[in-house]
């Protein structure tokens, strides 16, 4: 297993990616200490831009930010080996499953510690630039950049490293382990959420995963001499929290382990989705070739019709094929469940009940979908683009009589075709809002101004 971590670590300190993460987060930290240009919470009115609590508010903040980069380092170890067909070779060695997988997670796992030890880091060389104001930086000790590093950057990259890892190894999907970390992030929303409530169980900080609830609870109520000299215990809340997950990711590991086969095959599921991909695909390009056929023995007169009917045939397919994924419907369902909790809380404002109208459901939608819009955006206009790659039909596509602006500007209208869908979903949960609400006067044409424009 040495020998297999040693690899590992040999691999991704050759890889440029690596050195960009940890340069990204150790320069965000840095101008965070040294300027008033970058702003990380924290570092407000007397309290310190070094000082313990500031300090771990941005490690907080910053992990959070990280998860990304959590899931790029962690999610594709395994998967790089059957992306890059070398599992056959690696499997046929007399190697066990627990050193292959120990392994790989173990070599990850401490680079990617590296790489968020870069958010410590830059917080301590920022202290020190000639540039810095003295008046916003107190003294400081070693205490003050381990304790956090201890809490939250070596338990959550553990945590997310775990689920990336799994989900990576097993779905063999990028998309996948991306959709994790969505998740993730969308069950961190929905319990700070709950926290934000004043009548809440502080209770519920225990279940959020990166911790920030649990430490808001445990100095909710320190003083700014506090905040400036004493460093977050591990204790009550946070401890509790810490255990709870950290146990969640050692049941995950568990089972991934047991369930992981050093073989070739893919799970049945995933067999049954390419060989879907591949027919879905096929029938495309076989009634892309029908009508052509005949359209190129035409004079160029027939050509148009025969462009027209690509772009409408191809635009449908695309997004039917969006439509039906199971990421997309995860990345959707995690919106919704924000957005419906964010509706039942309407009247929860701190005493001062809101009024439904329309105006402050479409903030409310804003506010809690927004993200998930652009989330949404960013994968599949990624995944369309490299959709023929994916299913290894480039080389059919690019010797047929499709044209690339065609191809193109049919994935644009199929991504543009789901937004509108989505938008309008959005329009009948905010009117549905209205109506439990007690709220009649629906304003349908100022959903569909906003809507269609934000989108």
């Amino acid at each position: 297993m040495l020998q297999i971590i040693l690899f590992e670590l040999s691999y991704r300190m050759r890889r440029p990616a690596t050195y960009g993460y940890f340069l990204i987060l150790f320069l965000m930290s840095l101008f965070f200490a040294s300027t008033d240009a970058v702003m990380i919470g924290g570092g407000i009115g007397q309290v310190f831009k070094n000082a313990p609590f500031t300090i771990n508010q941005v490690t907080m903040i910053m992990c959070v930010f990280s998860t990304l980069i959590i899931s790029a380092m962690m999610g594709v170890p395994v998967f790089r080996d059957f992306d890059h067909r070398f599992h056959e070779i690696m499997f046929a060695t007399p190697i066990k499953k627990w050193q292959y997988l120990g392994g790989r997670f173990l070599g990850s796992y401490i680079v990617t510690v590296g790489i968020l030890s870069g958010i410590v880091l830059g917080i301590w060389v920022g202290g020190f630039m000639p540039w810095a104001d003295a008046a916003k930086l107190g003294p400081t000790q070693l205490s003050y950049y381990l304790q956090p590093t201890i809490n939250y950057i070596l338990p959550n990259t553990l945590l997310l490293g775990a689920i990336f890892f799994a989900s990576g190894s097993y779905f063999r999907s990028q998309l996948a382990i991306y959709v994790q970390g969505i998740i993730l992030f969308a069950f961190y929303l929905v319990i700070s959420t709950l926290m934000g409530d004043a009548s809440a169980n502080n209770a519920y900080s225990i279940f959020e995963p990166f911790g920030i609830s649990a430490t808001s609870e445990l100095t909710r109520y320190w003083t700014t001499a506090e905040r400036n000299t004493q460093i977050v215990p591990l204790t009550s809340y946070l401890l509790y929290n810490r255990l709870l997950w950290l146990g969640v990711a050692a049941a995950i590991m568990g089972l991934f382990v047991a369930f992981f086969r050093l073989t070739k095959e893919v799970p049945q599921w995933r067999k049954a989705k390419a060989a879907a991909q591949n027919i879905s695909a096929e029938e495309g390009l076989l009634s892309l070739s029908a009508s052509n056929t005949i359209g190129s023995a035409l004079p160029t007169a027939d050509i148009k019709p025969d462009r027209l009917q690509q772009y409408s045939f191809l635009s449908l397919f695309y997004a039917r094929n969006i439509w039906r994924s199971v990421p997309f419907w995860a990345i959707t369902l995690c919106g919704i469940a924000i957005l419906g909790l964010n509706f039942s809380q309407i009247n929860a404002g701190f005493g001062n009940p809101i009024l439904p109208v329309t105006y402050a459901i479409l903030d409310i939608v804003s506010g809690s979908f927004g993200l998930f819009f652009l989330i949404i955006i960013t994968f599949y206009v990624g995944e369309l683009m490299w959709k023929e790659r994916d299913v290894q039909l480039s080389g059919i596509t690019d010797a047929s009589s499709l044209s690339n602006g065609i191809n193109i500007a049919a994935k644009f209208s199929a991504m543009t075709l789901i937004v509108i869908l989505l938008s309008i979903m959005l329009m009948i949960a905010g009117m549905l809002a209205q109506l439990v609400h007690g709220v009649t006067d629906l304003q349908p044409i100022l959903y569909v101004k906003y809507l269609l424009g934000y989108s």
